[in-house]
């Protein structure tokens, strides 16, 4: 294809061989104006790379592992104007370097489960537009962002690392005149109210935009961006309207609504008091306003009376003399056409749904809430009993005041459930005074032979003993508990399937039993330990010797170090590569404890202090106290000469104390790779010039003596 001149090309291979490599001439092709190159497969690439015509190139689930070879791809791209990045895999790469004069357009999508971090540097004059969608788990910088001028933003995660990277990606898009986002997207930057502050001012922003759900009127970060945009002149909110605070009201009219913003879209509308609210609000601030457009949802559909009912009070409503409601409702104009058109399209999505066999739609209805999967029920004869072998349920009890239409919900699907296996079974609600018909469900579970069980049971009015059944069950792979309350174990525990399981707030009592739980895990691979009580340790630690992946909360540690004659039954981690600890507060790296378990895992290669949980970023810090703190890793554990590549710190604000710790580290790790340390630039910015500045603490840092020349 190359000899004959190729000017698009569109490769898709899923290749099973190591040592496969893509022709070097591919690289120096002069033709090719367009590739694509969809390749679940590390790409490797020669040491000469130069497209002098490729204008869009698209890389697809492709896997990288070398910084320099994912520069020189970019940079041999003279004349690129658009670039995408789908879900690739970035390997050991600490920054992916952009750098392509002509490019107009980058569009990323970031939707992999991947523990790698890494900064994405754009350096395009040229850049005019800018999409991503993704959990955001990195930093983006754009070396000249006052070029752009339209963006598109779609976050999906609340946790505090997602909001603080979303809001420095909004700070890169300060200059755009056309930014679109969804309502995912501001819960992200609502997600701490300190962040909404450093929120940016967008000074040429004309058209603002969301799509994909509705958005909450009277969220704090959405109103700073409407006081940030002084030139808004398009407002489309088009997935919808809400309020989640009651006695909403408009307490600072921006300025852009009452200077500049003349258009206002409003989609899905429902015509509740609530939607209703929202646009009197918005007529009555918004002052030079010309055109209000109100797409009406379709379940409207058939409710012509209701319909014009809510049509002709919105035209009642206070609004500017130059202002139009523009009602932009179904396209059919009679009842009788609506009504032939209706039954027209679900004859149609009919034929093409009920054409599938019985094991697709069932399984499309596992990706559907419980309750959802249910109601289709009512479709026809043939979907009546379709949800009846779904292999997933999911229940949720919710508000208190339907517990009882609740628990005889969960009774009537496992009912009716045919004897399918249930391979996914998740249940949250209040036990109160019912122990008997949770375990009876639990029951039910264990005979379908689920594989992966989610239990968080709260509000306990009685003992709770989860059923001896449970603990022998063979299918079981994933067992997630999350009950504050006392663990009463049956005599015998055998799990003989199960590789993860994860702890949460659960009371172990009883020595003997407690320790069978963990012997009887005999291929266990993940462990999460988090805010358990252990009233005796010994029983916790002598079963987890074949565990690969450990996670253990902060006061795992103190109880530890209360009870240091059990330091003997710690086990020896052979299998153990992974090691996370986590606290919302410092970690005091000198404790006995944390040394000995390090030192009891020779296979570790992977440590991390303060891993990025619930809502609080945590330290790693070492006590305050007289002496040789050197000496704490004396000896020093053998995985830090042997195995141990990459160590994570979270939070670091860089004290003494921390500095010490980093040192310390980087000394006795003989074979370390790479040590990642993510600093807390709110706690730097609040500070101002009272602490050193991250750049100060890097360069430091750089000068700290290492145990391994080949870290970075």
């Amino acid at each position: 294809m190359v000899r004959h001149k190729v000017q698009v090309l569109d490769l898709c291979l899923f290749l099973n061989e190591e040592s496969f490599v893509l022709p070097r001439s591919l690289f120096t092709c002069e033709s090719i104006k367009v590739l694509n190159l969809h390749m679940c497969y590390n790409l490797r690439l020669p040491s000469s790379i130069f497209f002098p015509s490729l204008k869009i190139l698209t890389l697809k689930h492709i896997v990288s592992h070398d910084d320099q070879s994912t520069q020189r791809l970019f940079s041999g791209c003279l004349v690129l104007e658009e670039l995408t990045l789908d879900n690739c895999y970035w390997e050991n790469i600490n920054a992916i370097s952009i750098s392509t004069p002509m490019l107009k357009g980058l569009v990323i999508y970031d939707l992999l489960d991947s523990e790698s971090r890494y900064q994405v540097i754009v350096f395009g004059m040229s850049l005019k537009f800018f999409v991503y969608e993704g959990r955001l788990k990195n930093d983006y910088c754009f070396c000249n962002p006052s070029s752009m001028v339209d963006a598109c933003i779609n976050v999906d995660g609340r946790q505090i690392e997602v909001a603080y990277h979303a809001n420095k990606l909004i700070k890169e898009l300060s200059n755009v005149e056309s930014l679109v986002l969804t309502p995912q997207t501001v819960e992200a930057l609502d997600y701490k109210e300190e962040f909404i502050a450093h929120l940016p001012k967008f000074h040429n922003l004309t058209h603002l935009e969301f799509y994909m759900g509705f958005v909450d009127m009277a969220s704090g970060a959405l109103m700073k961006v409407f006081q940030s945009s002084p030139c808004l002149a398009s407002l489309e909110l088009n997935g919808g309207i809400e309020i989640t605070k009651e006695d909403w009201k408009l307490d600072h009219v921006p300025p852009c609504f009452l200077t500049h913003l003349k258009t206002i879209k409003i989609g899905d509308f429902l015509g509740t008091e609530e939607k209703v609210l929202v646009v009197r609000t918005l007529l009555r601030n918004t002052a030079v306003l010309e055109r209000m457009v109100i797409p009406w949802s379709k379940k409207f559909l058939g409710q012509d009376q209701k319909q014009k009912a809510v049509n002709d009070h919105l035209l009642t409503l206070p609004k500017g003399k130059i202002c139009k409601i523009m009602d932009v409702s179904f396209p059919l104009k009679s009842g009788k056409n609506r009504k032939f058109r209706k039954k027209q399209n679900a004859k149609k999505s009919r034929k093409r749904i009920e054409d599938l066999p019985d094991p697709i739609i069932q399984h499309i209805l596992s990706y559907l809430s419980t309750e959802e999967a249910v109601r289709t029920s009512i479709l026809s004869k043939r979907w009546k009993y379709l949800w009846t072998s779904i292999p997933k349920l999911d229940f949720d009890e919710g508000e208190l005041d339907r517990r009882m239409m609740f628990m005889k919900f969960v009774e009537r699907v496992l009912a009716l459930h045919d004897p399918s296996d249930i391979k996914n079974f998740s249940l949250s609600c209040n036990v109160q005074y019912d122990t008997s018909r949770i375990n009876a469900w639990i029951c039910s579970v264990v005979e379908h032979k689920v594989q992966e069980l989610d239990l968080y049971l709260r509000n306990f009015q009685e003992p709770l003993a989860l059923p001896p059944c449970l603990f022998t069950c063979e299918s079981l792979e994933v067992l997630i508990l999350h009950v504050f309350h006392s663990l009463k174990l049956p005599s015998s525990i055998s799990f003989s399937s199960l590789k993860f399981l994860a702890l949460e707030k659960v009371i172990f009592s009883d020595d003997h039993s407690t320790q069978q739980l963990f012997t009887g895990c005999p291929i266990l691979e993940d462990l999460s330990i988090i805010d358990c009580i252990w009233k005796n340790v010994k029983a916790l630690l002598s079963g987890l010797g074949n565990v690969e992946t450990l996670t253990l909360n902060v006061g795992a540690l103190e109880v530890l170090s209360y009870a240091k004659e059990l330091f003997a039954h710690l086990p020896v981690f052979y299998k153990l590569t992974r090691l996370n600890f986590e606290s919302a507060f410092p970690i005091e790296f000198d404790r006995e404890a944390l040394l000995t378990i390090t030192r009891n895992s020779p296979c570790l290669n992977y440590l991390s202090f303060g891993t990025v949980a619930l809502f609080e970023l945590q330290l790693v810090c070492l006590p305050t106290y007289c002496g040789n703190h050197d000496g704490i890793m004396n000896p020093v554990p053998s995985c830090f000469v042997t195995n141990l590549k990459t160590i994570e710190i979270f939070g670091f604000c860089g004290d003494e104390k921390e500095m010490h710790a980093v040192k310390i580290l980087l000394g006795s790790a003989s074979v370390l790779e790479r040590i990642v340390i993510i600093c807390d630039e709110f706690y730097f910015e609040f500070h101002g010039d009272l602490k050193k500045k991250p750049k100060e603490i890097f360069e430091q840092i750089l000068l700290f003596p290492r145990g391994s020349r080949s870290c970075t």
